[in-house]
């Protein structure tokens, strides 16, 4: 289902006008539709439908070790320097920095360790290079109505059970309804399991990522 079909069947079930009547007569936007469609989306990834990504770079600048970090990343699956795939980076803690004074050299970087929203490298490049992430992120939001969601075609029904506990929450006489908002938020937590914690997502952001060794033929 795409974000325009996503949007018709959300209005359906919350009984909402049908296509082609008054729009002003909506009680909900397509604005506020589509904004729970892709909160829905995202819930279900927190959860746990992950969205693999091998093709995240960041481009290198000489002399600099510390780089900023994408927000939507969830989880570093692994960092590699490009030209170098059979090299994998070894993390590091925040205190080791410190102790071997990471940034004074320069070189090819073979350790970095995650500072919040910051990645730091042991070594600053002396050559122009680029960073090749595999990731764990969060979806792409769906802005067109062709959009389609980045999770699995059979989840894309229950992702209604989250539009139905937003709208439901909708502070309005005519919409709010919280026995039916709790309900379906109960069922989407069915489908898709309990949301992690803020703590519990810090964790698993800075989870150790997998190390791949060397090898020679």
């Amino acid at each position: 289902m795409n974000l325009l079909e996503l949007r018709d069947a959300a209005r359906v079930e919350l009984d909402d006008l049908a296509a082609g009547s008054n729009a002003t007569d909506l009680l909900w936007s397509d604005a506020e539709l589509d904004r729970f469609i892709n909160e829905a989306v995202a819930e279900a990834v927190r959860r746990g439908m992950n969205i693999r990504d091998d093709g995240v770079t960041i481009a290198a600048t000489i002399g600099v070790n510390q780089y900023a970090f994408p927000v939507d990343i969830l989880q570093l699956h692994r960092i590699r320097v490009h030209g170098s795939p059979l090299m994998a980076l070894t993390q590091r803690t925040e205190e080791d920095i410190e102790y071997l004074r990471w940034g004074i050299q320069a070189g090819e970087p073979r350790q970095f360790t995650l500072a919040g929203n910051t990645l730091i490298f042991d070594k600053s490049p002396s050559v122009a290079t680029t960073f090749d992430l595999s990731v764990y992120r969060l979806p792409t939001v769906l802005i067109l109505d062709s959009d389609v969601p980045e999770v699995p075609v059979q989840y894309h029904e229950p992702l209604l059970h989250w539009v139905r506990h937003r709208a439901y929450a909708k502070q309005d006489s005519e919409t709010n309804n919280m026995d039916l908002s709790d309900k379906a938020a109960r069922l989407f937590e069915r489908h898709f399991g309990a949301r992690k914690t803020a703590a519990a997502e810090v964790v698993l952001r800075n989870k150790q990522p997998r190390r791949t060794r060397a090898s020679f033929f």
